[in-house]
């Protein structure tokens, strides 16, 4: 039978109805207790403990067990500690002892004297011990002569060993998984999984599409962007033994987070910046510049090496400690793909895994030396993808038009991905630029849901007041007004898999239709009314749909992919942007690709274009110093450059005849009244004109405001209660597939 040698010390923890110290105290504070030979540092040093030193006493145990000696050794007990805390472990094998290098590996990690760089749960130590029973390894080095005998009588017990370290890990998982959840976890599911609901304060916006998240890789905290309604980004934090979540002192202005490999700093993009934050203190710091204009597209950051994407450019290194950045040869476009973005450095550092948008056969994930090289494809995909506990997770279309994740057993020391795939329970929203929707590590699963921001068309006059709806509420991410001003052409996202298409509105007529089926995105009607130009959001295409019979036909443009943006009034040119590096505003006869002109190229990213109704002026957005401005200049002809806005501003919009501007600026719609002296735009003060309630995003959606007519009456993009707080879903004690 099994016998109960030893319980070992026990702590007295507070029921939930206790507070916190009202329960009675077994050992004083910064007291030490326990076996000396088998405590962690950090217990020794009387600094509070948790499961990592339990994984430190388990190595301590397994390297005793196979080589037959103690990992750290003392004259007395204070040397014994001192060998803890400041002295490293001899190697295993220092003995001739053909220990294999992935055993050692393990039982290393386990022994670290920093909690943060141990393996952070048993269930990591118990899967890395199974994979070195199942992966193969190169011969182990020949013993001495005089020690052949000694390691014939010892391999049968380091096999043992080994498994029986594994069955012991795995056991203790079975036995501690009906363990209370910490606190703010909901509740457990069928599959012992615990859930948590994870979303930013009241008064700030998060959008499911845009705005990213990145689970540490400790699985105990989660960072994520959220924008308050003027715009303005910042990075949430929340421990899920905590709630709620934080906004991370030092990130204002930040999107895209993700996390260091030992869970102690934060780090984001900030206006054209590289910045990482230490979580406990609250100091940032700019770890880099980022080498031009081109917006970014995900980072990941593994020991001392940060890797991140710049849209159209491609993968980047530097040093987390800072320094120079260098291009990584391989992850620019080519012509079969786009360029390579969301990147993950994957274990031991020498390869990473990247979304390429575009490629043959589709989009997929790519696999390439983090130094450079041949860029190789795994799967297909229609997302990034995030390795995790020996597989590959990663986002494909369902025959249902739903967003699933998948699972395939991924092997790091050949680099393969098995055949065999799993489709995951989880669904997760499609989310803008090809990240993930979802954030995978060992025992922790978090999910961008298919939330849908519900929103309105509504026309209101001057006072916000006279207002109207036009059509159905719906989650309409953009749309563009017909020039008989009665028409719509919006882009509507299923509920039920988040896939954007065309609707037709007819305010006339009370009708609303369905114009694409392959997926649309940016619509904007011909200056005759009969077409509606787009972008196909798969290929990033440019297509023209005919009204009246519905058919599609492909619209080639003679300069980079862009998004549509503006005709003039007699629809001989069209007027694009593209966020590229440089950024770029253009325009392209409509019936004479070849005939094409710059109007706006700067280093800062321009965008949301238009064109006045009398073909003089063109306004745009700018950003500058982390925040959009609205600018206007001669469209005719060369001129001076105006700066409209005096507190931000973006996608403006003209009154009919010319004569007022009028942009959006958080929650407030502004105008100014524009004059012309001798080609000189002269730009009154900005006033208010209403109050709105439309989508924040990290960059301009297609239109929020259209006007129509001298009055000028608005047709607003209205987001509906507070479905712009987008809510992520975290599952905690969460177990692969198998």
């Amino acid at each position: 039978g099994v016998k109960l040698l030893d319980f070992g010390l026990a702590k007295l923890l507070p029921s939930r109805e206790e507070r916190p110290d009202s329960a009675v105290a077994l050992t004083d504070p910064h007291q030490v207790m326990g076996t000396p030979q088998y405590m962690s540092p950090e217990q020794i040093q009387g600094q509070p403990v948790d499961a990592r030193s339990d994984i430190f006493s388990f190595g301590c145990v397994v390297y005793e067990l196979i080589t037959g000696r103690r990992p750290f050794v003392g004259a007395s007990p204070v040397a014994l500690m001192n060998a803890i805390v400041a002295l490293e472990p001899a190697p295993m094998n220092t003995r001739g002892l053909p220990v294999p290098a992935r055993v050692e590996a393990v039982v290393m990690r386990c022994l670290m004297k920093d909690p943060h760089v141990r393996w952070q749960t048993a269930r990591e130590v118990a899967e890395a011990l199974k994979r070195t029973t199942t992966e193969r390894e190169g011969p182990p080095p020949v013993p001495s002569v005089g020690m052949a005998g000694w390691i014939r009588h010892r391999a049968p017990a380091i096999a043992a060993t080994i498994a029986l370290a594994w069955l012991a890990v795995t056991a203790a998982l079975r036995l501690f998984s009906g363990s209370a959840p910490p606190a703010g976890v909901g509740a457990r599911h069928a599959t012992g999984a615990l859930r948590v609901s994870v979303q930013a304060g009241d008064g700030w916006r998060r959008d499911a599409v845009s705005d990213t998240f990145a689970v540490s890789g400790d699985g105990a905290s989660i960072a994520f962007s959220a924008r308050r309604p003027d715009g303005r980004p910042s990075i949430w934090t929340r421990r899920f033994s905590e709630s709620p979540a934080k906004v991370l002192p030092g990130s204002d202005g930040g999107i895209q987070p993700f996390w260091s490999s030992d869970a102690t700093q934060v780090a984001f993009f900030r206006e054209r910046t590289l910045v990482a934050v230490d979580v406990a203190t609250g100091r940032s710091r700019v770890v880099t510049e980022l080498p031009g204009a081109a917006p970014p597209a995900g980072g990941s950051w593994l020991d001392t090496r940060i890797v991140f994407a710049l849209e159209g450019r491609g993968l980047f290194a530097a040093d987390a400690s800072g320094g120079s950045v260098r291009a990584i040869a391989g992850s620019e476009a080519t012509s079969s793909r786009a360029a390579l973005r969301w990147p993950q450095i994957l274990p031991y550092g020498q390869h990473l895994i990247a979304f390429a948008p575009t490629d043959v056969g589709g989009s997929g994930i790519s696999l390439l030396p983090v130094v450079g090289g041949e860029a190789m494809r795994l799967v297909q995909s229609v997302g990034a993808a995030n390795y995790a506990s020996g597989a590959l997770f990663y986002p494909r279309v369902g025959d249902d038009g739903g967003r699933q994740i998948l699972q395939s057993p991924f092997d790091l020391e050949h680099l393969r991905v098995s055949s065999s795939v799993r489709v995951l329970p989880l669904a997760s929203s499609a989310v803008a630029g090809g990240a993930a929707g979802f954030s995978a590590v060992s025992g922790v699963m978090a999910v961008q849901p298919v939330v849908q921001m519900t929103r309105q068309l509504q026309w209101a006059d001057r006072t916000g007041h006279d207002t109207e709806p036009v059509g159905r509420a719906a989650p309409i991410e953009g749309f563009a007004l017909a020039p008989d001003g009665q028409r719509i052409a919006a882009t509507i996202r299923a509920v039920a898999t988040g896939a954007p298409d065309l609707w037709l509105i007819d305010h006339r007529r009370g009708e609303q239709s369905r114009l694409t089926m392959k997926g649309a995105v940016q619509p904007l009607w011909s200056a005759d009314g009969r077409r509606i130009y787009f972008t196909s959001p798969s290929d990033r295409s440019s297509r023209l749909v005919n009204v009246e019979t519905g058919e599609e036909s492909p619209f080639v443009l003679v300069g980079p992919a862009s998004s549509f943006e503006d005709v003039t009034r007699d629809g001989r040119y069209l007027v694009l942007s593209t966020t590229g590096d440089p950024s770029e505003i253009w325009l392209q006869r409509t019936d004479d690709p070849s005939e094409r002109r710059t109007l706006v190229r700067e280093g800062a990213v321009v965008s949301a274009p238009r064109v006045s109704p009398n073909g003089k002026w063109l306004a745009f957005t700018m950003m500058q110093n982390g925040r959009r401005d609205v600018f206007v200049q001669p469209f005719d002809r060369p001129g001076t450059r105006v700066h409209v806005s005096e507190s931000g501003g973006d996608n403006s919009v003209w009154r009919d005849d010319s004569r007022e501007l009028f942009y959006e600026v958080g929650d407030a719609l502004l105008s100014v009244s524009i004059g012309d002296d001798r080609g000189l735009a002269i730009v009154g003060a900005p006033a208010p004109v209403m109050d709105i309630r439309i989508p924040v995003a990290p960059r301009s959606l297609p239109r929020s405001v259209a006007t129509n007519g001298r009055g000028p009456r608005f047709l607003v993009n209205t987001v509906v209660g507070d479905t712009d707080n987008a809510p992520i879903d975290v599952s905690l004690n969460w177990t692969p597939a198998r």
